[in-house]
Formats: structure tokens, C-alpha cells, sequence
């Protein structure tokens, strides 16, 4: 990446607000995508962007919290940095892993107490 537009990225990065991390994980998108292109980020294509994030998600088999870091970082900068308007960055699918929640409702602790069998809930006098 050149440094002006790097520069340029770190500047929209910090007044956007965005931690330190993010700022890093951000740019480090950018240089990747640029090194899988083999093109400055203002030469690469739609047709570039959509054969990274094809091969992040199917050769290199990025988790999605890594894809999703990855495609914020790309969208930021073709959004605020170096402006166009792609379809590809409203196709790729980013979704979330599922994850249990943090806390169970009432319900779901029953349900889960209920399918434990534990040993130690049996009379003293019963031994299997």
C-alpha cells in the first residue's frame, strides 16, 4: 500500500474512534488483500475483491470473526479511504458464529439440570 494512502486510512481510522487493535487489524486487511492482487489498492478491481474473500473463505478457510475483521477493514477502506460503491462488499455474507448465551434463561437451566444424570443425587443407601 502506498504510504499517503496509508496514511490517509490511519487518519480516517483514528477519527472514526477506533482502538488502536482495530486500526491494526484494519490496515493488516488491506495490505493482505493488496499482496493477494498483486496491485496497489487504487488498481484493484471488484473482480480482485471478489476472488480474495473466494479464496480467504474456501482455500484459506478463515473462521468467520476472521473474514468478518477482515471485510470491515476492506469496507472502511473503500468507503471512507479511496470511495467506490462495489456489490461485493454487500454480498459477502458475514455472519456471526453460534454461541451458547452467557447466562440461561430459568428454562434452559432446567432443561439442561434435567438431562444430567449424576450419581451423586442417589440415596445413600442405592449403589448401582
Amino acid at each position: 500500500m502506498t504510504l499517503d494512502l496509508l496514511a490517509r486510512m490511519r487518519d480516517s481510522l483514528q477519527l472514526n474512534g477506533l482502538s488502536v487493535k482495530t486500526q491494526d487489524a484494519y490496515l493488516r486487511a488491506v495490505r493482505l488483500l493488496c499482496a493477494h492482487s498483486g496491485c496497489a489498492p487504487d488498481q484493484i478491481t471488484e473482480e480482485h475483491l471478489r476472488r480474495y474473500f473466494l479464496y480467504r473463505r474456501n482455500e484459506s478457510r478463515w473462521s468467520p470473526s476472521t473474514l468478518r475483521i477482515s471485510f470491515y477493514g476492506v469496507r472502511f477502506f473503500f468507503e471512507h479511504v479511496l470511495p467506490r460503491d462495489w456489490m461485493s462488499l454487500a454480498l459477502l455474507d458475514t455472519r456471526r458464529e453460534q454461541r451458547l448465551p452467557a447466562v440461561l434463561s430459568f428454562n434452559e437451566l432446567l432443561a439442561l439440570l434435567a438431562a444430567v444424570h449424576s450419581p451423586h443425587h442417589q440415596r445413600p443407601g442405592n449403589v448401582p
